[in-house]
């Protein structure tokens, strides 16, 4: 009998310290990166029947409503202060507004040689702040995923955009889902922050291929909630294409609003 009992305490011993050390084990295979933005602090993500869902918030909140963080082209971290100088860009340096040397993302121009073209027009994963941030599933979105939100402006049927107080809505009409953009300024170069609550600067990660600048800038989408209007990557000319020929220097601070595909089933 007393064999029994001792066994019976053994056993409880060894299984009570195999569970502890299990809750131990999955606490500390915590994923660092979510692939999933339900993972990440409890957001999600808006479908508004295109090609990918758009997250609810600005990357760095879980707020729809707030700002978030501003991001330089290229680069996976925030910062309070934007510059080209002092090797303060991660792939470039130059003086005031134009680069002397860009180390990623340049094309062969015989007029701007900016150093060795390797010809990249689209972010890297290991350099897309989306992606870095919630996992492979998301990404900033490309020129193309951009266009087809922006073309929805058109589609009075099935679409509304509303210019509101601190940003733009768009509601998909067939389900009501809603996407909020918040204008959460930008910064041109420093600390400041310009036109917060009055204009929304949202990188692509595309770059801006053609124009007196190329591999200086990138694509962008930008609205103004008191000029009630938007501009389709920041278009100011088009080449015989229709591809836009300008964008935003690629060391300023943007917004980032990241994109998934749509999860399947």
């Amino acid at each position: 009998m007393f064999k029994t009992k001792s066994m019976t305490l053994m056993k409880r011993i060894l299984f009570g310290g195999l569970t502890a050390l299990s809750v131990l084990l999955i606490i500390g295979c915590k994923k660092d990166k979510p692939e999933k933005w339900e993972d990440y602090e409890g957001a999600g993500y808006v479908n508004l029947g295109l090609s990918v869902c758009w997250a609810s918030c600005n990357l760095g909140t879980t707020n729809p409503q707030d700002p978030g963080n501003l991001f330089a082209w290229g680069e996976t971290e925030t910062k309070t202060f934007f510059n080209i100088g002092n090797g303060s860009y991660k792939y470039g340096k130059g003086v005031t507004d134009r680069f002397t040397e860009i180390t990623k993302y340049v094309l062969e121009d015989a007029l701007n040689p900016y150093g060795p073209a390797d010809n990249k027009t689209v972010l890297e994963p290991s350099d897309d702040a989306a992606t870095m941030a919630l996992g492979s599933s998301w990404h900033i979105p490309t020129e193309d995923e951009w266009g087809e939100l922006i073309a929805t402006s058109a589609n009075k049927k099935h679409y509304k955009w509303e210019y509101v107080t601190g940003g733009l809505k768009i509601k998909y009409l067939d389900t009501g889902a809603t996407l909020f953009l918040p204008a959460a300024g930008y910064v041109m170069e420093g600390k400041d922050i310009l036109r917060r609550d009055v204009e929304g600067l949202y990188w692509s990660s595309t770059l801006s291929e053609y124009g007196y600048e190329p591999s200086e800038r990138a694509l962008y989408f930008r609205f103004d909630t008191v000029e009630k209007k938007m501009y389709d990557l920041n278009t100011i000319g088009e080449n015989a294409q229709g591809k836009s020929v300008y964008g935003q220097l690629r060391f300023r601070g943007l917004s980032v609003r990241p994109v998934r595909r749509p999860p399947v089933g």
